[in-house]
Formats: structure tokens, C-alpha cells, sequence
């Protein structure tokens, strides 16, 4: 049936359904005359609470859509718009600023093109419309959060006019994009002046009292992750980044490994600022040559929809404002490896929607020292990925398998690989398996009872729309209720979920007592997922480290969910088990339940993958110890 005479409204967060409801009432425009489009599943609930007639985007969009495709063009897209001729300009002292923010600008680019590819999908299958309506977003956004926050977050309201316009449909746009000036609370602010208060009085004391050392450690990173191998260097100081790390520390360690802490803006001089003038001023000229290049225009298009109205406005904030920051950012790392004799390197991360890890590493390099980065993830299976590439000298592996996949993917040299493990994961070899008492005590913490199976399942992350990376509030929806039938059909199987800690377990805490009434379920959160692993029986997890941990735990590893063209899967169905359907998964939890041959096989499984690819031996701190001795170059 077609609405010739409705308008579309799409809403994508709840509170926008009385903005767009106030709207229509003050126009005096009926609801029979609009047609409501829920694109996010918070978006049904309060639609449904207020009785107003709607259509989930699922109707037009498949929750379970393949969007490989889709992905990949905006990963060779977000490429292709600074490697062409035209951006050229864009380097400053050696180092391509726009392939470092590839991450950012494919992240924004993936979501904007699938709500451009919603908008086209609802209008096809419901329209035509006599005009389009669209709120934009009510989140907050500090001024001072990452770069394309603000467009990210609006990529809903963006992609629906972009379609809108092209189609020469009316636009209407509720709200504005812009940003909250958000102040932190006043307690918050206080602590954090005294913090830095604290930590200059502390960088000169360490620095006029303490001996210096021979190995000069710059790191980002988590003291967590480096604390295993840092404890067994007393050859060792550090130059830590990142000051709110200094309370997780103590000032004990902090003066035995003669810790400071520096950010680079805090060797920025009146001559780098002036540098940094004169960069921005070529910029910006750079900039207007690009933006009037036809062929460099014609890049952004969505079929036959152009992306240029808006990506000319992103990238004009990125090349002619933000890159401000890292002009001087590679100024300051430069001075401050110098002025301070750092020696070595060491990176949480590299290529990612965190530019300085990108630009710490190539400034070393440029200045004559070794970087390593600390491999914490598994992008790299995938050589499309814009989050593959290495700008670190070395990568501290997790095992040979990663060696082999950097050099067949991107023809890295082997020696750049070095298989290391994890020392993060080097205290579960040592973590004792809990008593039969112990296992009891915990689980009835949290309802459940050790007389029967527990499935952990870890819960993935969830984003707005429809994505080929994440996965939406529908996906979620679909998620939850395959282990709902799998408690049906399995009903010994109890189901422990683990949120992340920074994910928001209470939006889901009344949803999933609703959808287990009879119980058999428990939620965490802020709980170490290895000791969950070790009361468990069983893990399903997505694309995260934790197939590692559940494999380190030897427990059965289920790869559940995967979205099924998820370059990885080749990789992990050599350790996994690997459900293409609910009666799947259900099948293989009833198998495991069972403890017997199947059960024994799949644990089998996972240690001889892990045995043969990588090097969770326990020993990863005492290696990667020895390579930052080592008299290691700077490569490339």
C-alpha cells in the first residue's frame, strides 16, 4: 500500500517522539495523514506506551540484512578521499594526517551511508511521501569530544534529508545539531586541577631525587596492562600519558620506576604554535583547491545520491581546524622524546578513532626510536580493515598466526611481528580453578545454582542503525530471544549475561526479566569475565578477545553472534563452534549441556588452536621484557 499523501517521520531516539509529536500538533497535522518509522527498538517501546500507529524500519531493513558490501565501500572510500591527488597537501613533517583519521571518517561515513541506504529502502517499499520528517538528536555531546561526534550521532537525521534532497522530497528538520556546552561537575573539576597539581610537584621531585635509568619508557597504555612485565624491570623509567592513571599507581611505584606524567601539549612552545600557524594557513589553501576539483567531488556518491553536501562541511572542520591538534601534537611528541631521552615507545594501540597512538609512533620513528605496540585486539585478520596497518616499529603479538597474517595481508617484514602473547592474560595460567564450594557460593550470588550448566554469554556492542560492524537495537532484540529459545528447549541451561562495564546494563535489566520470567538467567557487568569464564560451563561470545579467554579457560567456545560474512570467521571456526541458525545454537548447547564426547572435543578444539597460532603461555611478561632490552631498531 502506498502513502501518497503522508508524510515519513522517522524517529531513532526515544525522546523524540514528543518533539515530533508536539510538531505535528502545532501544524494541526492528524497522524492518520503521517507514517510513523521506528528505526531503533527503544523508538517501538515508546511509540507503543503512547498508542500511536508505526512501522519498526525492520519491515523495510532486515535486522540480519548482509551489508558486506555496503562496508567495504566505505572502508575504500574513506581511503580513496585522502589518498587522491587533490589531498596531497595534507602531510605535515613526513606524516599523511589524513590516513590517520581514515578510522574516524569511515566509522561516520559507514553509518551516514546506511541511513541514506534506510531512507531510500522505507521510501521504496512505503512511499512516495509528500515530505520527510526527521528530529535531530537529543543526546548531549561535549564540545569537547572527538572529532565527528556530533555528525555521528545525527547520521540518521543527515541520511534521511541527504535522500530527501536528491529526491527533491521537503525536508523537514526538527531541533538543531550543535553542542551542549556541558560542564563536568564541580567536584570532578576540583579533583582534576588538584591531580594536576599534584603530578607537576611529583614530576619535579621524581626528577631532581630519583636516579635516572637506563631503558626511558614513553607509554599509552593502562597501567593493568603493563604493570605484569614493568614489575620485572628494575632497569626501567616511564613517562605515562594519560595522568588519571596516577591514582591506580601509588606513590610508591611511581617513584620506583621514576614515573612522570606528560602530555605533549605540555611541551608545546611559542615557536611550535607559530609552526603550527603557517601549517594551517597551507592547509586551508590546500583545502580550497580540493573542494573545487571536480573529479575529487564526484568521489562521494551513493549511487546517485551526493554525500559531497555534507563531507565538504566534515572535511573542512577536520583538514582546516581539527588537524590543529595534530600539527602540534607532532611538534610536541618530537620535543618531548628529546627533551626527556625516551628510548622506547610503548602504544595500547594503533591506527583507530585515537589519532595520537598513529602519530606517537611515526614521530619516534622519524626521531630514531623503536615503538612497539601492544597488540590488544583482532582487526588485523581482516587486511580491508582500516584498523590493520602498523605504524609502530614492532607489534608485541599474540602469537605466530598474527605474524603471518600482517605479512601475507600487507607484506610486513616478519621481524616487525614478534610473537609475544598477552601479559595481560598472563595471570589467568595462574588463576586457580574455583572449589566445587566456591563455584557454588558465586553463582547462587547471582541466582543461579551449580547443579545445572551456566552459558556465559558475552553481550555485544551495541550501536545506533543498522551496521555491518555493530549491532543495532534489533539485532540485539534477535539476540536475546535466540537464548531465550534456547532456555525453552534447553531448560537445564542456565544463561550468566556479561555486559560490558561501560555498556549500559540497566537498559536492558527490566527487558530481560520479562522476556525470563521463570528465572535461569543472571547479569554482570563490572565482573572480571576470566573468574565468569571459570564458574561457567560454557561461552558464547562475539568478535572480542574473549574467544582468547574462553579458550585460555578451556571451556567450549561458541560463536555466537557472528554476523556470517565476518572476515574473521575463517580464522576462529578453526577453534569455535559456529551456529548459522538458533535451532544451531540451540543444538550445540543441548550437545555441550550433555558433558560428554562433544563437550570434551570442543574444549580439545579450542586448546590445539590455541597451542598451534598463538602464545597465551603464561610466559608473554618475561618476553616481551626481553625485547624492550633488546637493541632493537626503529623500523620501518
Amino acid at each position: 500500500m502506498h502513502n501518497s499523501a503522508k508524510i515519513l517521520v522517522a524517529l531513532y531516539e526515544a525522546k523524540q517522539v514528543r518533539r515530533a509529536l508536539e510538531y505535528l500538533e502545532s501544524k494541526k497535522i492528524p497522524l492518520e495523514q503521517c507514517h510513523v518509522v521506528a528505526l531503533e527498538r527503544e523508538v517501538v517501546l515508546a511509540l507503543t506506551e503512547r498508542g500511536v500507529v508505526h512501522t519498526p524500519v525492520t519491515a523495510y531493513v532486515p535486522a540480519n540484512s548482509n551489508f558486506e558490501s555496503l562496508y567495504y565501500k566505505t572502508q575504500a572510500l574513506a581511503w580513496s578521499m585522502f589518498r587522491h591527488p587533490a589531498m596531497q597537501f595534507y602531510r605535515f613533517r613526513g606524516i599523511a594526517l589524513g590516513e590517520v583519521q581514515v578510522p574516524v571518517v569511515q566509522f561516520y561515513l559507514d553509518k551516514l551511508i546506511h541511513a541514506v541506504y534506510t531512507a531510500e529502502s522505507v521510501a521504496e517499499s512505503a512511499g512516495p511521501f509528500s515530505s520527510v520528517l526527521v528530529p535531530c538528536s537529543t543526546v548531549s555531546v561535549w564540545l569537547t569530544s572527538g572529532p565527528l561526534t556530533l555528525e555521528h550521532i545525527n547520521s540518521f537525521t543527515t541520511g534521511f534529508r541527504l535522500y530527501a534532497n536528491a529526491k527533491k522530497i521537503p525536508f523537514i528538520e526538527l531541533g538543531e545539531q550543535k553542542f551542549a556546552y556541558l560542564k563536568k561537575p564541580f567536584l570532578e573539576r576540583v579533583q582534576y586541577i588538584v591531580l594536576s597539581a599534584g603530578l607537576r610537584i611529583n614530576n619535579f621531585l621524581v626528577e631532581s631525587l630519583v636516579r635516572q635509568k637506563p631503558l626511558k619508557l614513553f607509554v599509552s597504555d593502562y597501567w593493568r596492562h603493563i604493570e605484569p612485565f614493568v614489575s620485572r624491570m628494575e632497569d626501567v623509567e616511564l613517562v605515562v600519558m594519560d595522568r588519571r592513571e596516577a591514582a591506580k599507581i601509588g606513590l610508591r611505584r611511581i617513584w620506583k620506576y621514576r614515573m612522570r606524567f606528560y602530555h605533549p601539549k605540555d611541551f608545546l612552545t611559542r615557536e611550535a604554535r607559530a609552526e603550527a600557524d603557517r601549517t594551517m594557513e597551507s592547509f586551508t589553501a590546500g583545502w580550497n583547491n580540493a573542494r573545487a576539483d571536480e573529479a575529487y567531488r564526484q568521489l562521494f556518491a551513493y549511487k546517485d545520491i551526493s554525500l559531497w553536501p555534507v563531507f565538504e562541511q566534515s572535511l573542512t572542520f577536520l583538514v582546516t581546524d581539527f588537524a590543529r591538534r595534530m600539527v602540534t601534537d607532532t611538534i610536541s611528541f618530537e620535543i618531548l622524546y628529546k627533551t626527556l631521552a625516551i628510548n622506547r615507545v610503548l602504544l595500547r594501540a594503533g591506527r583507530g578513532g585515537q589519532y595520537h597512538y598513529a602519530i606517537a609512533a611515526q614521530v619516534a620513528t622519524k626521531v630514531g626510536i623503536p615503538s612497539i605496540e601492544l597488540q590488544h585486539a583482532g582487526a588485523v585478520i581482516d587486511p580491508r580493515q582500516v584498523f590493520s596497518l602498523l605504524d609502530a616499529s614492532y607489534l608485541a603479538a599474540y602469537g605466530t598466526l598474527t605474524r603471518e597474517q600482517y605479512v601475507s595481508n600487507h607484506g610486513y617484514t616478519p621481524e616487525r611481528i614478534v610473537p609475544i602473547g598477552s601479559p595481560r592474560f598472563d595471570r589467568y595460567l595462574l588463576q586457580e580453578k574455583p572449589s566445587p564450594a566456591q563455584r557454588e557460593e558465586r553463582l547462587a550470588a547471582f541466582g543461579l545454582t551449580a547443579s545445572r550448566p551456566v552459558v556465559l554469554v558475552s553481550v555485544p556492542w551495541e550501536t545506533s542503525g543498522l551496521s555491518a560492524q555493530f549491532v543495532s537495537s534489533f539485532e540485539m532484540d534477535i539476540f536475546f530471544r535466540a537464548l531465550k529459545r534456547v532456555q525453552q528447549e534447553v531448560p537445564e541451561a542456565q544463561i550468566l549475561f556479561k555486559f560490558r562495564a561501560n555498556n549500559s546494563i540497566e537498559t536492558y535489566r527490566a527487558y530481560l526479566r520479562t522476556l525470563f520470567p521463570d528465572g535461569g538467567m543472571a547479569l554482570a557487568s563490572k565482573e572480571d569475565f576470566f573468574s565468569l569464564v571459570l564458574l561457567s560451563d560454557m561461552v558464547c561470545s562475539n568478535d572480542s578477545t574473549v574467544v582468547y579467554e574462553t579458550m585460555i579457560g578451556k571451556k567450549p567456545l561458541i560463536l555466537f553472534p557472528w554476523k556470517e560474512y565476518n572476515f574473521a570467521l575463517t580464522t576462529y571456526r578453526q577453534a569455535g563452534l559456529y551456529p548459522a541458525s538458533d535451532t544451531e545454537l540451540v543444538s550445540i548447547i543441548r550437545s555441550l549441556c550433555q558433558k560428554g564426547g562433544a563437550y570434551q572435543e570442543a574444549v580439545t578444539r579450542g586448546e590445539q588452536f590455541l597451542v598451534k597460532n598463538y602464545c597465551f603461555d603464561g610466559q608473554a611478561a618475561k618476553r616481551l621484557t626481553q625485547l624492550l632490552r633488546e637493541q632493537i631498531k626503529p623500523l620501518p
